[in-house]
């Protein structure tokens, strides 16, 4: 919302694509070793840090086939933006970098999570990462520098979140480079490994749902239909909020939980957890619809992105069902 105030709807239409199109490829080459890391850490009584490099190491390589294909496709991708989106062009090598540092963030955040560590890292991806963003976007305000900057600092952006993850964990004493792989229980990796491929589709189809609009709209229509469409998309994603700070903390008790065969615990917490969390969200979504016009009368130029205030209605009725 902020970012309106500063770009105008080319710039931050330019801005949310780069950047959902890095996102985009996260989980891509990841290859679910995010939720790999949460469901076989308890498993683990010792070499947490050599199932990280491991766990890193898998991410590198799918971050490498990601890069080749990219690089295989760029001109087919850059056509998709050619006609209305010129512009994103630019931008594109951007992208990787976006991917690469969130992509070992993501690790670096699931890992601390197996810990119960959840506030600082989720404070440097929810809070740091945006105060950064804004600070940056600002800064173009004051024209201390200019477009072409703002990009290559969005990068630097998501280096410093990244960093700050990694010197928490460093801090707490729970990363120390260990190559040792031949130690895990027996089966462990293939296991690690299956399991991880298997919900990487599940996360990879969720990222698709998640990010794929925005590019279709910038490719297909043009950035400023895509600045509009961005407006309204994250006024609807404060409804998801909740969810997220509670899966967070949740996922690994559960995971730790299936590792003891505790499945009543485990029906019993998604039950609790499903409650509370749909009286929550139907509250939040309620609050915002009954006040939506209110809310883009303090959205600059908000004659041009009121156009897409059925988007919040529409993407959240899509969720909820």
């Amino acid at each position: 919302m902020a970012l309106s105030l500063c770009l105008d709807a080319t710039e931050l239409g330019t801005f949310r694509t780069i950047q959902d199109l890095g996102l985009l490829f996260v989980p891509f080459a990841q290859l679910g070793v995010g939720h790999g890391i949460t469901r076989y850490f308890p498993k683990l009584e010792q070499k947490q840090s050599a199932f990280l490099t491991y766990s890193l190491a898998l991410s590198l390589v799918g971050f490498a086939v990601v890069s080749l294909i990219f690089f295989g496709f760029k001109a087919q991708i850059m056509g998709l933006f050619a006609t209305n989106s010129p512009e994103i062009i630019n931008f594109l090598g951007v992208v990787l970098l976006i991917t690469l540092f969130a992509l070992l963030s993501s690790v670096m955040d699931a890992y601390s999570r197996s810990y119960l560590k959840v506030a600082i890292p989720t404070f440097f991806r929810e809070v740091f990462l945006r105060f950064l963003t804004s600070v940056l976007v600002g800064i173009y305000l004051l024209d201390w520098i200019n477009f072409d900057q703002v990009m290559v600092g969005l990068v630097i952006v998501y280096g410093l979140s990244l960093l700050g993850v990694l010197v928490y964990l460093i801090w707490l004493g729970k990363v120390q480079l260990d190559f040792n792989w031949k130690h895990f229980p027996p089966g462990f990796r293939s296991s690690f490994i299956r399991f991880s491929l298997i919900t990487f589709l599940a996360t990879a189809a969720s990222t698709l749902i998640m990010k794929i609009d925005s590019i279709m709209v910038s490719s297909m229509v043009s950035l400023e239909a895509n600045a509009i469409y961005s407006i309204a998309f994250y006024m609807a994603l404060v409804v998801e909020l909740p969810r997220r700070a509670i899966s967070q903390v949740a996922m690994p008790v559960i995971a730790d939980h299936f590792s003891k065969n505790n499945l009543k615990e485990i029906n019993l917490l998604y039950r609790q957890l499903s409650n509370r969390q749909l009286y929550i969200c139907l509250f939040l979504f309620a609050m915002i619809w009954s006040n939506i016009d209110s809310i883009y009368h303090f959205v600059p130029n908000s004659e041009l992105y009121q156009s897409g205030k059925m988007v919040v209605f529409l993407y959240r009725l899509r969720k909820n069902i």
